[in-house]
Order: C-alpha cells, then sequence, then structure tokens
C-alpha cells in the first residue's frame, strides 16, 4: 500500500473485503475472502500491537511475494481516534486477537459485485427533460413547479473540493471544464500521477456520472467547484479494506490541506452493517470532515448498511421526479434526507461529450454532496457539525411521498424559491 501518512506493515494476515455500490447497487451475493478489519481500541498503540501479533508467529513473512502462501497486513487505518488494520488471518491467530484486550472489533471482509437497481416505474421517466428535473427540485420547495429551472448562486461552490470515492472520473470529459483532477487510487497503491499509468481512470462510468451530478457545467450542483477522484475499485469488485484505505487517504488529504470547511467526501459504496467503516466515518466527522453516503439500493432499513448506518455521516435516500421514494431506496432512521435518484441525467465515459440517464441513491448522494459543497461556499460553515446543522435546517420537509419509516425531508440549496 502506497500511502504518505501511513507505513507498510507485513505481519501474519491478510485481507480481502468488498462492498457495492450504491446508484448501481450491491448485489445481495456476496463472496467471503480469508480475510478480516480489526478495529483497536482508542488509545492503543498499534505499531506495538502489530509487533506483538508477529510475535505470535516466528517467521512470519516480510514480504507480500507470495500472498497466496504468505499473511501479511495489507493496510492501516488511522484517522482520529480510530485505529485498525486489514490483513488474513489463519485460526491460532484469530482466536488470540478475540481474547486480545486492544482489541475492539473483528470482522469479515466481503466481496460483490454491481447491479443496476430495478425499476417499477415507466422509463417514460427518463427523458431528457428529467435532465434538469432534479436540479429543479432542490432548488425550488414547491412541488410540481411547471418551469425546469435551478436557481443557484453566482458562486457555486467556487474553491471548494468534493472527495468522490468511486470508480474514477474521466476528467477529460467537457463537462468538467478542468476542474476534474486525480487523487488516489487503492486499486492501484499509488497517487494518480504519470508515474502510475491508468490510475484514477474510470472504466465503469459510475464514477464520472456522480462527479457530474455534484459539479459538471450542465448537470452539476456546484458547478465552479473541484472534484477529486479517489478510486476504489472497479464495477466488478471493490474490497471494505481499499474503502477504509481511501477514506484515510482523503480524511489526511484534506486536513493536510486544512479543507475542512470547504471540502466534502462522498461515499457511494454500501456494504452490510460494518463497525469498522462506521467507526471511521464518526472519527472523520470528530476531526471537522464532512461525509455523505448514499443510503443504498436495497429497500430495506438503511441500519443494515454502511457507512450509512454511522449518525456521523450525511445519509441519502433516492426519490422521483414526483417527489416519491424510489422503490429500490433504503429507507428508516439512520437516512437524513431525500434527493432526486431516478433518471438522473449526468456525464459518461467513452466519449468528451457523453450523458447518460442512471437511477440510484448514489445520485441522490451526489446532490447531497454538491448541495453541501455550494453550502460550504456560501457560508462559514467551519466543520461538520455545523455543515450538517445548515444543510438539515435548510431542507424542505413534508413533500416526499412513501417515505417508508424515514424522516420526510427534502433537500434545498435555499435559493430563496
Amino acid at each position: 500500500m502506497y500511502s504518505p501518512f501511513l507505513s507498510l506493515i507485513f505481519i501474519f494476515l491478510m485481507l480481502g473485503s468488498a462492498l457495492g455500490f450504491s446508484s448501481i447497487s450491491w448485489s445481495s451475493t456476496l463472496n467471503t475472502l480469508d480475510g478480516y478489519i480489526v478495529t483497536v481500541k482508542s488509545g492503543s498503540n498499534l505499531s506495538r500491537h502489530l509487533a506483538e501479533v508477529q510475535s505470535w508467529t516466528p517467521g512470519f513473512p516480510n514480504s507480500t511475494t507470495d500472498t497466496k502462501k504468505r499473511s501479511f497486513v495489507s493496510h492501516q487505518y488511522s484517522i482520529g481516534d480510530f485505529q485498525g488494520y486489514a490483513g488474513r488471518f489463519d485460526p491460532f491467530t484469530i482466536q488470540k486477537l478475540h481474547a486480545h484486550h486492544e482489541v475492539l472489533n473483528i470482522e469479515r471482509d466481503l466481496v460483490s459485485s454491481i447491479k443496476s437497481p430495478t425499476e417499477r416505474r415507466k422509463r417514460s421517466i427518463v427523458t431528457q427533460r428529467t435532465s434538469s428535473y432534479g436540479l429543479q427540485q432542490i432548488s425550488q420547495r414547491a412541488s410540481g413547479s411547471p418551469d425546469q429551472k435551478y436557481f443557484y448562486d453566482s458562486s457555486a461552490g467556487s474553491q471548494t473540493f468534493a472527495y468522490l470515492l468511486d470508480t474514477g472520473i474521466f476528467a477529460e470529459h467537457l463537462e468538467f471544464q478542468g476542474r476534474a483532477s486525480f487523487g488516489y487510487d487503492a486499486t492501484k497503491t499509488c497517487r494518480c500521477t504519470p508515474s502510475c499509468p491508468g490510475a484514477c481512470k474510470d472504466r465503469d462510468g459510475h464514477g464520472t456520472h456522480v462527479a457530474g451530478i455534484v459539479g459538471s457545467r450542465t448537470w452539476g450542483v456546484a458547478k465552479r467547484c473541484s472534484m477529486i477522484a479517489v478510486k476504489v475499485g472497479t464495477r466488478d469488485s471493490v474490497q471494505l479494506s481499499k474503502l477504509l484505505d481511501v477514506l484515510q487517504w482523503a480524511v489526511d488529504e484534506i486536513e493536510e490541506r486544512s479543507r475542512q470547511s470547504r471540502a466534502v467526501i462522498a461515499i457511494t459504496v454500501t456494504v452490510p452493517y460494518s463497525a469498522a467503516l462506521n467507526g471511521a466515518v464518526s472519527a472523520a466527522y470528530r476531526r471537522g470532515v464532512s461525509t455523505v453516503t448514499a443510503a443504498g439500493n436495497d429497500n430495506h432499513d438503511a441500519k443494515q448498511s454502511s457507512p450509512g448506518s454511522s449518525q456521523a455521516a450525511i445519509t441519502v435516500a433516492a426519490s422521483d421526479v414526483q417527489r416519491h421514494r424510489a422503490s429500490f431506496s433504503n429507507w428508516g432512521p439512520a437516512v437524513d434526507l431525500f434527493a432526486p435518484g431516478v433518471g438522473i441525467y449526468s456525464t459518461w465515459i467513452g466519449d468528451r461529450a457523453a450523458t447518460r440517464a442512471q437511477s440510484g441513491t448514489s445520485q441522490a448522494c451526489a446532490y447531497v454532496a454538491g448541495v453541501v459543497l455550494y453550502l460550504k461556499g456560501l457560508h462559514d460553515l467551519r466543520d461538520a457539525s455545523t455543515t450538517r446543522d445548515r444543510l438539515l435546517a435548510l431542507a424542505t420537509r413534508g413533500v416526499v411521498r412513501n417515505t417508508g419509516n424515514t424522516a420526510n425531508v427534502f433537500v434545498y440549496n435555499g435559493s430563496g424559491r
């Protein structure tokens, strides 16, 4: 693993988890690898802890030259008071870790693929007209407005930064106007620079679509923001340990550049409930970093998924053009608010002018991430707490139908309309 802020340690373990994207939601079929995420208690000395684990098995490998036969620690995590690591364990090590006084939690890594949510409504919703209904709804409180105008302040998220934990970004798209850049790629464990060919490139389209909703010229909420690709995986496979890795990178980057008041992390990936992932998001919140997450596309209680079940996350469910909860959208008390997520037009890959309509809570998450940046550009929102309070105070109430035991709150940019 490459990271300017973490050292790579190899010991008696290996990782392997994966999850799902939520606009295109994760499949419920999961393949379990022989990998684990270990969370250690706050105040523990992680280096000393790992050295102790290493001592349990003399002759542990010093490299990962043969990962099929050797166990090793692949990632370390340290976000505020959250500490942990990922790796592969044999049964002997598992038993000792469960009994260790510094171990807070142990969970399996999971692997999944991505599928599109099943759309029950007529495809007539997905038309060129719908490409602007999302922007209309987030800037006008009234439902069913006859015009399709998007009202926004001319600052439009200027000098703000979206860290998009997704499949990468097609940065050359004309809609991004040179404001999309590459950050870190967990699939290649390197910074996205010429020395790491192909890093952060979006070969699936999902990350590019999300970026377009956040900040593209035509489809975007914060039309002057900067978008940073933080690639967590591909359409076919994303590992939980790598999601924690890119979250660590994004939080460190925001803190090093003192961007807490000007940045948001958008996580469009969902995984079955993970104490480690929720703990990392909570730690980022306490460091002043705002995180917006997709509720998930499984039509079940969002408390069953992460990171949306974290109380520190701004968790977003999807609604359609009529402001009905989308049939696929997760729901429940863990959800903070709704945003448009059915038949959303945005940027796509393959051509510098490509567009496509997509549905999912990832799209809803992108709208809210864009509004967060828009508000940060307008107001003195110095940390995650003040940002969350401002976002929810502005939101429109009582306009979503069939909420499914979810707070009836709809995102609003405060345009006055």
